[in-house]
């Protein structure tokens, strides 16, 4: 039995169990199955938004500034605004 600490518990090491290396996914291991999702039905009366990445909203603030000119703030909140058709 392991020495306890003065709180009371046993001191850990970093030894894996049973003297493994600790690789927990090595070769020849099965990985663990993939969970399938369904998506869910939208509530009644709501309508679904469009993903928009931050690329695409970036994408978007640089043509408008390119066209417009103005700051980056407003070129970038008026192409969230467009893109999420807000």
């Amino acid at each position: 039995m392991a020495k306890k600490n003065a709180v009371g518990v046993a001191p850990t090491t970093n030894t894996p169990p049973s003297g493994g290396t600790g690789a927990t996914m090595g070769p020849g291991a099965a990985a663990a199955p993939r969970v399938e999702t369904k998506p869910t039905s939208p509530v009644v009366g709501q309508t679904a938004k469009a993903v928009v990445t931050h690329e695409q909203i970036a994408q978007a603030a640089y043509l408008r500034w390119q066209k417009n000119g103005g700051s980056a703030e407003e070129n970038w909140r008026a192409a969230e605004r467009e893109l999420m058709g807000a």
